[in-house]
């Protein structure tokens, strides 16, 4: 066999493992829908919040992401966070976000979210917010993250009767 037709055998061969190897290491992508796992009732909240867990755990250290499905008129209680909430419309609306010590529909500082708008709040900031129509909103971030109400026997004012 002549000397270049062995090099281009040769590098062929190469190629090919080399890119089977590549192909072996690499991640893939992973989607997650909200079919991607089970709603459940969002804990320590009043009926008509649910939550899906899309990856990671939003009590741990590390990135994580999940979804909260809001029944419309939800409104969620005056509460902060420990780090930045990283929240995103993904479906419904509109959401409203106020920042204040107390709830109030009315507040001047009232941001009205649409479906794909993204919020970010910064930890430690007062607010508040409602879901006028069903509402899907994830929150991405890294944890721990929970809500800290400021009036901690309200947790929420629900869905108003």
């Amino acid at each position: 066999m002549e000397t270049p037709l062995r090099l281009t055998l040769l590098s062929a061969v190469l190629a090919i493992v080399i890119a089977t190897a590549l192909a072996v290491d690499q991640p893939a992508p992973v989607v997650f829908t909200n079919n991607s796992g089970k709603w459940v009732d969002c804990p320590g909240m009043p009926p008509g919040c649910q939550m899906l867990k899309l990856y990671g755990d939003a009590a741990a250290p590390g990135e994580f992401a999940v979804r909260f499905k809001y029944q419309a008129k939800y409104r969620i209680g005056p509460h902060t966070h420990a780090v930045d909430e990283h929240a995103t419309v993904i479906s419904g609306g509109p959401f409203h976000v106020a920042v204040g010590d107390t709830f109030d529909e009315h507040a001047p500082s009232g941001q009205t979210l649409q479906a794909s708008d993204l919020m970010v709040v910064p930890a430690g900031i007062h607010h508040f917010a409602w879901a006028e129509g069903e509402t899907i909103l994830q929150v991405n971030g890294i944890g721990p993250f929970k809500r800290n109400f400021l009036n901690p026997a309200d947790n929420s004012t629900g869905i108003p009767k």
